[in-house]
């Protein structure tokens, strides 16, 4: 998955700290970014140029698009603006737009909405609007962003489609009007066309099947005529048997460690049955959390609060901790089934086994 990153004058450290949580975020995603910043482009004074033209193929080349703008007195940034105007006599198909508009004033949510209302007259689609101001924390500003950024990489994984606005039905009906020029028609005579009478396909493949048939009989005759014809008879090579080595009971020792990191014994409240199945060697176990407790055991439990489908390889990097439960699952990594938001808690209430190395 593709994502192109649109930057109109993001240099505030406010705005540069939204900016790496979104490049962060979709990092983790294993999402393909092109960053663009417009303000710096030279086409931002009037001139038409090769960079230009190769932002546009890179948002064709994009499965969704973020548009990130500075706010001044409720507009959106004189880069973005200028941008728009330029590519407004290209075709945006149903790219979805997620725009994030920061003020230290105000007119935050009236840019947003500028910039989405342009997109989809342009013919993408509205993929969501964030706006923030300087009155709120930096911690919750990236917070909300961090959600919102996998949200989008959400929808656009799963193909959410869009409700049809009135700009986008502007666009499909109006941006390009049919130039209807009068035609003169002259009439000509209608010639009748002519009757076929035979069928000479028919009367080929008649010929080409006798054809075959006699080539057959006449493979047959001499197969059939060749009496030093002896079949060769040969031995059965058997393969030596090899030895296995025992990956379940590696697997089952790597489940049964989960206890050894739980570091939530101070939480009394906390219970869950936690079910997990390795898929390549079909390997069962389950964990059961109780009053500040943690243990392991060999299986299928009789009831599960979440069950989690895995690989061995995946296993081992939630343990050490190279990827959480959480992103995991969102880049399908792992398959679960019932209570997902117990995903979360599990990244919090065990510890990396390399903080014991």
């Amino acid at each position: 998955m593709k994502i192109v990153l649109l930057l109109a004058d993001v240099k505030e450290r406010a705005l540069t700290n939204i900016k790496n949580t979104v490049v962060t975020v979709l990092d983790e995603l294993e999402v393909e970014l092109e960053q663009i910043s417009l303000e710096t482009l030279p086409y931002f004074n009037g001139n038409s140029n090769e960079i230009a033209d190769n932002i546009v193929r890179q948002i064709n080349d994009s499965t969704g698009i973020i548009a990130y703008s500075n706010v001044y007195l409720g507009g959106m940034h004189g880069a973005m603006q200028t941008f728009l105007n330029y590519i407004s006599i290209h075709q945006i198909l149903d790219k979805p737009l997620l725009t994030i508009t920061y003020s230290n004033f105000w007119g935050e949510i009236e840019a947003g909405y500028q910039i989405s209302k342009a997109w989809r007259f342009l013919g993408g689609s509205d993929g969501g609007c964030i706006a923030f101001n300087s009155y709120i924390s930096e911690e919750d500003t990236l917070r909300i962003v961090d959600k919102q950024i996998e949200n989008f990489y959400r929808s656009l994984k799963q193909g959410v489609s869009n409700i049809i606005s009135s700009e986008r039905m502007l666009f499909t009906t109006g941006a390009k009007p049919q130039v209807n020029n009068p035609v003169t028609t002259v009439a000509q005579p209608v010639e009748a066309a002519p009757i076929a009478t035979s069928t000479p396909q028919y009367e080929t493949i008649n010929t080409e099947e006798k054809e075959i048939e006699e080539i057959t009989n006449l493979l047959k005759g001499k197969i059939g005529g060749d009496t030093n014809f002896q079949p060769i008879s040969t031995g059965t090579y058997a393969r030596p048997q090899q030895q296995t080595t025992n990956v379940t009971r590696k697997v089952a020792k790597r489940i049964a460690s989960l206890p050894h990191y739980f570091i939530a014994q101070y939480d009394k409240s906390l219970n869950m049955v936690v079910q997990y199945i390795i898929n390549d060697t079909k390997e069962m176990g389950y964990i059961v959390i109780s009053n500040g407790d943690c243990r392991y055991n060999e299986g299928m439990a009789n009831r599960c609060d979440v069950e989690i489908m895995l690989l061995d390889t995946i296993l081992e990097e939630i343990i050490i901790k190279s990827i959480s439960y959480q992103k995991a699952f969102m880049v399908g990594k792992i398959k679960v089934k019932g209570n997902f938001a117990l995903l979360p808690k599990l990244d919090q209430i065990f510890r990396s086994n390399r903080e014991y190395n």
